[in-house]
């Protein structure tokens, strides 16, 4: 069983363990809705209020927790992990889009596991491109909008729930439009 697939049973079993409203984004959710790019962590995210008897769970499966970012983020790894990249991220945000993308959830089959629950595409692109600042996540956007993994207009929709002044696809449209090559000046 691959690291990828084995953690995300471990955070499926647990969220079902606990009923408890969980969703796994980032990468793994990238992939679970169809651009199979790589990854090394689970980036498994639960309500804040469960934070005490999620992280007691995952050190009941015998993962070591290591405090990231109190009292947001956690990372569980094997206790002898040789890759510190190989890790389930635990988050407990505290606003959207990840509180409604826990919250209304997709169920996709993921790495193999059926019926786990994951970020909606819209939910998860709105997160990568409005609220983030890393390449990779750009990146990411880029190619769910490519296979066509995702609706704009929902996506719009929701971004101006959460933020009236927001606009997703006018950031959309930035992201994918066509950049003119740089060219090099010659020195005389």
């Amino acid at each position: 069983m691959s690291k990828l697939k084995e953690f995300v049973t471990i955070v499926d079993a647990i969220g079902k363990q606990l009923a408890i409203p969980h969703a796994i984004g980032g990468g793994v959710a990238v992939r679970a809705h169809g651009y199979r790019r790589e990854t090394t962590d689970v980036d498994a995210f639960f309500l804040p209020e469960d934070r005490n008897r999620v992280l007691r769970a995952f050190r009941e499966t015998g993962l070591h927790v290591e405090r990231v970012m109190v009292p947001f983020h956690y990372a569980a790894l094997p206790e002898d992990a040789t890759n510190i990249e190989e890790r389930i991220d635990i988050l407990f945000p505290e606003g959207d889009p990840e509180v409604s993308a826990i919250e209304m959830f997709e169920k996709l089959k993921v790495e193999g596991v059926p019926g786990v629950q994951v970020f909606p595409a819209e939910l998860l692109v709105i997160g990568k491109l409005l609220y983030s600042d890393r390449w990779q996540d750009f990146a990411d956007v880029a190619e769910l909008y490519q296979i066509g993994a995702f609706d704009p207009d929902e996506a719009e929709r929701l971004t101006k729930l959460m933020d009236p002044e927001a606009s997703f696809k006018g950031e959309l449209a930035e992201l994918l439009k066509p950049r003119a090559p740089k060219r090099s000046r010659k020195k005389r």
